[in-house]
């Protein structure tokens, strides 16, 4: 039998697989698979983009010699509206990935990409802005292993409730 969580599956796989997407390619995936049209754009439009199923390539840093760096900052008080001069800084030697900031503080994570051999000065960019006053203080993660990333599996997540199903 044909249900809902093997067509999630087959779904997900399929996009997975067409780069660039083509939502008409794996609607004709889908139906080849025994899948009624209808079925395969509603699941693709309403319960895969319409969940925020983001397809983005994630790149294995460790395997490029780099090591994953977070590092959490609070802003000094002087600092707090300059936050992204000072961060748009951290950008010029092409370590720094991406940040976010936490809503209503000043605090900001920074997710950073960083050459072993350069550990111990990208470290000193961060003991010079606290020591100038820039920063407050800051909390330095390294990884050691690159985050996995996974598909939405329907085994273990329900799509139609929107939870994660019991042992999973």
């Amino acid at each position: 039998m044909l249900g809902f969580d093997g067509l999630m599956r087959n779904a997900i796989e399929l996009i997975e697989d067409s780069v660039p997407f083509d939502e008409d390619r794996v609607v004709s995936a889908l139906s080849a698979r025994g899948y009624t049209e209808s079925e395969a754009r509603s699941v693709i439009r309403n319960f895969v983009f319409g969940k925020r199923l983001i397809p983005r390539a994630v790149i294995n840093v460790n395997r490029l010699g780099l090591v994953d760096v977070r590092v959490d900052i609070t802003l000094s008080p002087s600092s707090t509206g300059k936050a992204e001069q000072l961060l748009s800084l951290l950008t010029e030697d092409g370590y720094l990935i991406s940040w976010g900031k936490s809503i209503g503080l000043s605090n900001y994570r920074t997710i950073n990409a960083v050459p072993r051999a350069f550990l111990s000065d990208y470290r000193k960019v961060f003991d010079s802005a606290v020591s100038f006053g820039k920063l407050r203080d800051y909390q330095w993660f390294e990884t050691g292993t690159s985050f996995q990333y996974f598909s939405p599996d329907p085994s273990v997540f329900d799509f139609r409730t929107g939870n994660w199903k019991s042992g999973a």
